[in-house]
Parts: C-alpha cells; sequence; structure tokens
C-alpha cells in the first residue's frame, strides 16, 4: 500500500495514521509483586485499574504525572502493563533523578525499579491507527492510547531489536512516519502541552490542564495529591496553560510576552505557524485564561482559542 503524504497538520493526523518512535521517553522497568500497588502510591492516575481491565485487552496503558511532595510535576508518565510486565515511559531527560527520587520510598516493597534500555515506545496515532494496526497484524500488542491529541491511537512496548521493522511494517501499510517537529506540531495545533517545552517541575497538573486526563481524584493516597486535590476542591491555580492564535505572527518564538493592554500576563511556551498565523501554546494568568480573550504578543493580536485539558 502506498504511504500517504505525511500528515503535518492536525486534520491529517486524525483522518490517517502516524507513527514514530517516541524517542523523549526512557522506560523505567517495575519488577516484584509490589509492583502495581506501589506505583499505585507514586504516580496521580488510577494504576491498578489496568490490572482489571477486560481480559481481551493484553496491553493497557494509561498517563500520569509523577509529583514532588509540593504537588509539582517532575514528569509526566506513561504507563504500559501487559499483565506481567509493567513499565513507565518518563521524560528521558529527567529518567534518572525521576529513578532516584522514587528509589527513597522502596523500603519494605517487593518492588524493584532499574532503567531498561532494551524496550522501546512506538506510538501509532490517528483515526486509522486500530486499521493499520490489525492490517499489520500487531494490533494485540497494543495499548490504546491518544498521545497527539489527534482522536485515539496504540502504544507499543517493543524489543529494541524490533522497534524499527515494526514501523516499516506500519509505513507500509499507510502509516506516515512522524520525525520529533512533527510529533510537536500536531501537540501543539491539538492544544496538547509536552513536558519540558510546555510545563516543567515549577508547574502543578492545574497549571498544565493535565487533571482531566493524568489525575484519578477517586484513588487512595500518591505523593503530591495533597496539592492537588487542594487546588481543585478548594482553590484555583493563578496560571494556565492555553492555546493561542496569533494573527501574522509567523516569526513569534517561545518566551515572548503575552500582553493584556499594558501589563504582560504570561508567556509563550511553544508556537507553530499555521496558515500564515502563529498557533501557540501560552501560560497565561488565570484572568485571562478564558476562550475568546483578545491579547497581544509583540505587535500582533492575539486570541485565546481553547484552554489546554
Amino acid at each position: 500500500m502506498t504511504a500517504a503524504p505525511r500528515p503535518l497538520d492536525l486534520a491529517g493526523a486524525r483522518a490517517g495514521a502516524a507513527v514514530y518512535l517516541e524517542a523523549t521517553r526512557e522506560r523505567i522497568a517495575l519488577t516484584g509483586d509490589d509492583r502495581l500497588r506501589w506505583l499505585q502510591g507514586i504516580v496521580s492516575n488510577d494504576v491498578l485499574a489496568l490490572e482489571k481491565a477486560p481480559h481481551d485487552k493484553k496491553a493497557r496503558a494509561t498517563y500520569a504525572c509523577a509529583l514532588s511532595e509540593k504537588g509539582k510535576i517532575l514528569g509526566d508518565v506513561v504507563v504500559l502493563y501487559d499483565g506481567k510486565a509493567l513499565g513507565a515511559w518518563v521524560p528521558r531527560d529527567v529518567a534518572s533523578s525521576l529513578l532516584a527520587h522514587w528509589e527513597r520510598f522502596v523500603i519494605m516493597d517487593d518492588v524493584e525499579l532499574a532503567l531498561d534500555d532494551e524496550r522501546r515506545l512506538i506510538m501509532l496515532q490517528g483515526g486509522r491507527a486500530s486499521e493499520i494496526a490489525h492490517a499489520t497484524g500487531i494490533a494485540s500488542r497494543g495499548a490504546a492510547f491518544d498521545d497527539l491529541g489527534a482522536g485515539g491511537g496504540l502504544a507499543f512496548d517493543v524489543h529494541r531489536d524490533e522497534a524499527q521493522e515494526i514501523v516499516k511494517r506500519l509505513v507500509r501499510e499507510g502509516a506516515v512516519s512522524l520525525e520529533p517537529g512533527d510529533v510537536h506540531t500536531i501537540r501543539v495545533a491539538a492544544a496538547r502541552p509536552t513536558f519540558a517545552f510546555d510545563f516543567d517541575d515549577k508547574t502543578y497538573v492545574q497549571e498544565a490542564g493535565l487533571e482531566k486526563r493524568a489525575v484519578s481524584f477517586n484513588k487512595g493516597c500518591y505523593h503530591g495529591q495533597e496539592v492537588v486535590v487542594m487546588l481543585e476542591m478548594r482553590g484555583k491555580a493563578s496560571r494556565r496553560l492555553a492555546q493561542l492564535h496569533i494573527s501574522g505572527g509567523t516569526e513569534v518564538q517561545p518566551g515572548a510576552e503575552v500582553r493584556a493592554g499594558d501589563a504582560t500576563v504570561g508567556k509563550i511556551t511553544s508556537v507553530i505557524t499555521h496558515d500564515g498565523a502563529g498557533v501557540a501554546l501560552a501560560m497565561i494568568k488565570l484572568a485571562h485564561a478564558k476562550v475568546g480573550e483578545k491579547l497581544t504578543v509583540g505587535p500582533h493580536e492575539a486570541e485565546v482559542r481553547a484552554l489546554v485539558g
């Protein structure tokens, strides 16, 4: 089957299928009888729910955050579980420090943690992801996971020796191979933030707009929970990630100030060009994080088009 043109925009990804090796993440392998219960007390989402998934779903995935005791995001985590092996895919740049941080909380638990370079994370995303995975014969190995905000997809935790061949097979069936820049472009268009670009270890979950996607408010205790719950139930974060449309702002760069009148109310975190305008994610003061809000970035008019989350 002839590969489709590269979908460098969100519409293309939603209509087709995109595949990429997620090279920005590194796997922390968790072994031992207590591994699921232990991770449940470490990350913000319901890991134990993976064990309760229907038995016909061999591979299962969830998205979560690893937090400091003060509720700041140390890294976002893609958790993959196939009924036996459990892996936490974390941002590569913080993998070693996050592993060291987590090891402080392994006390009497039957759990061992280790960085695992033997595995690779493949993302097959978009409206045709399931169709192409079935045509390639690997659908049963994939866990339902929407990484791009393109309306669906699958995540595959595979051995490194087979990763490139699997990607090639998916491309032959019609998936489009994406480079890291393409991935970031689609995420910005979908108002889906990326760790180290749009949020970091100075950011609360609600500021990044991740409370619906990455947090379970029904599970038990986990590190940083008190701050997350307090902000959700009794207070509000002072700022929020939002997507802006910047008229003619094709030269705008990350770090540019966002202004309301003469006041600086935030800054650009990521920006792409689309149809002669800038589309950006920006961390802005909560009072201005309203769809339709009129702002400026340099000499350009800007409008809040969506809130992240």
